[in-house]
């Protein structure tokens, strides 16, 4: 087996071709506070000002729409909160469950690897709770999840078999899972997507036909991927 310190090279490579594009929300109310403000000036309403090129004589109505869209998400966001805290308890409990199937697989070390590598690559607390990490690293390589993560852990032959069956089972657990919450999850963007297309009919009154084209790109670009 090789060194640890080659494999833990071999490991920050593979993990820093999996960054995600974070999800940007229009939101405004953490600019509002007064402790902080000078130090998040290009953030929030200034950064968005900015990136409209929002006139002076738009800001106050502008930012009133804004504001009301941001309170309008956060109730949303609260209203199924309950729902996106049990899905990621499932997922935790998947991953735990996963986790316990691997040691009699793996070695120690292997399993702080993968460990290592999950955790580096799962969605954020604020976003679903996927446990995407191995499929997200396969992606740039064109390899399935499972035999990249195999390459990577460096596993003997009779050990990839093994560990094959258990990630097939953890997918298709996973996917059960997903298809579980998928009504809800569809039924939140649902209203996410309705809240802002209300919030850019409001807008055509304040902004001109470019700031709008401006806006929805950049939400295009920021949303959810």
């Amino acid at each position: 087996m090789k060194s640890i310190k080659h494999t833990t090279k071999k490991i920050i490579a593979v993990t820093s071709l999996a960054s995600m594009v974070a999800f940007a929300s229009l939101a405004f109310a953490q600019e509002q506070n007064q402790e902080g403000a000078k130090h998040c000036q290009t953030k929030g309403p200034e950064r968005l000002y900015s990136a409209l090129n929002v006139q002076d004589s738009q800001k106050e109505d502008f930012h009133s729409i804004m504001q009301a869209q941001h309170d309008k998400r956060s109730a949303l966001k609260e209203e199924y909160r309950d729902t996106h805290n049990q899905e990621r308890e499932a997922m935790e409990t998947l991953h735990a469950s996963t986790l316990e199937s691997l040691k009699g697989v793996l070695t120690e070390q292997q399993l702080e690897n993968f460990k290592a590598i999950t955790l580096h690559n799962r969605p954020s607390k604020n976003g679903r709770m996927h446990m995407k990490g191995p499929k997200r690293m396969a992606k740039h390589d064109g390899k399935k999840a499972s035999e990249h993560m195999i390459a990577t852990l460096e596993l003997s032959d009779d050990k990839a078999d093994a560990f094959r069956d258990i990630m097939k089972a953890q997918g298709e657990q996973r996917k059960a899972i997903r298809g579980q919450y998928k009504e809800t999850y569809q039924a939140e963007h649902k209203a996410m997507k309705a809240l802002f297309e209300d919030t850019l009919v409001q807008l055509e009154s304040i902004l001109n036909a470019q700031q709008i084209d401006n806006l929805k790109a950049i939400k295009k670009h920021n949303r959810r991927v």
